[in-house]
């Protein structure tokens, strides 16, 4: 799928700031294969997708906003193209680089100043769909806001439905509005709401109103994520691709490769057996280092 830089933006809305909410947790238990060597991409195929044949697609770390849209929409088309006449409902996380960070915090004004970086990311992909769509997802689309508080964003035409920062409070929104007859590619990029199993109380409520919002969401695949893991002292990456594995980056080398969203326990554990992190050493060989760090300093 090719990904040439779109030519033009809508314009960005305006929300009020609010703290973000928690990003959705990683599921458990993935399998997983450890290498060690530059990034490449791997040959297993993935969960609801045929393996991809040579050349099909690669494995990148986008290392801009820009580069970053780019691959969510060529993730997205890969899906699309693969899933036919079916409709297409996948999940976008998009890293939003932290260009407001203070010494206190990555974003002092909280949701809104995160909308304003993401948004054009979103416009961008969206128009790269739409480009290499090639007139099946044609149609005028809207940008509008549902809900100012909380900075949720939505992009629609009458095939095509993309949610930024979805929340608890608006899925049953973009539930009806996906349900339109014409819409063919439902997007939902950085949720904010929790799917800890461990919560008593999900943010989606108990009973019928949790398990509606729990069997829209279960349809939805991964079409690309990349999020910045702070582990064991190092900060690493985890990458996602369409029809490709997860795959847990440092320092621009792949560490491991997992079939679902590895926890943090999970990279925890890939960093220390691939010899990086904190916990490589043991605590023998940590408290060594220090001792070491700390004679040093006094000669």
């Amino acid at each position: 799928v090719s990904c040439d830089p779109p030519h033009h933006h809508s314009p960005v809305m305006a929300v009020a700031a609010r703290t973000p909410r928690t990003r959705l947790q990683p599921r458990a238990s993935p399998r997983r294969t450890h290498v060690r060597g530059r990034c490449t991409p791997p040959s297993s195929p993935a969960p609801g997708g045929s393996a991809p044949t040579p050349g099909s697609s690669r494995l990148v770390d986008p290392s801009s906003p820009e580069e970053s849209a780019d691959e969510a929409a060529a993730a997205i088309c890969r899906f699309v193209t693969n899933n036919g006449k079916s409709k297409s409902m996948l999940q976008v996380d998009l890293y939003v680089p932290p260009i407001f960070r203070s010494d206190l915090d990555d974003w002092p004004g909280g949701i809104r100043q995160q909308f304003q970086v993401a948004a054009p990311m979103v416009e961008r992909m969206l128009v790269e769909v739409r480009r290499v769509a090639n007139g099946e997802l044609d149609g005028r689309l809207t940008p509008e806001v549902i809900d100012n508080a909380d900075a949720v964003g939505l992009w629609s035409s009458p095939k095509l439905l993309c949610v930024l920062h979805p929340t608890a409070e608006t899925l049953n929104t973009i539930i009806e509005r996906s349900q339109e007859p014409s819409c063919q590619v439902v997007v939902l990029v950085n949720p904010q709401w929790t799917t800890r199993e461990s919560q008593v109380i999900s943010d989606f409520g108990i009973g019928p109103w949790r398990q509606r919002a729990e069997d829209f969401l279960s349809q939805f695949t991964t079409a690309f994520s990349q999020m910045e893991r702070r582990v064991s002292g190092v900060t690493a990456r985890v990458v996602r691709s369409y029809p490709e594995r997860y795959v847990l980056i440092h320092e621009d080398a792949e560490i491991a490769s997992f079939e679902d969203e590895p926890t943090l326990a999970e990279i925890k554990s890939a960093l220390a057996e691939s010899g990086v992190g904190d916990e490589a050493g043991g605590l023998f060989e940590r408290l060594k280092g220090q001792f070491m760090f700390n004679a040093n300093s006094l000669k």
